[in-house]
């Protein structure tokens, strides 16, 4: 489904951000 899909890549963005957030808790340029 479609859903799904969306929600798979927001959950793999939100994986992403949280990593590099923990990799570099500095200068994240995730974080807005």
């Amino acid at each position: 489904m479609i859903v799904e899909q969306r929600l798979d890549k927001l959950v793999f963005v939100i994986l992403v951000q949280l990593l590099d957030a923990l990799i570099i808790p500095t200068d994240n340029p995730f974080d807005n």
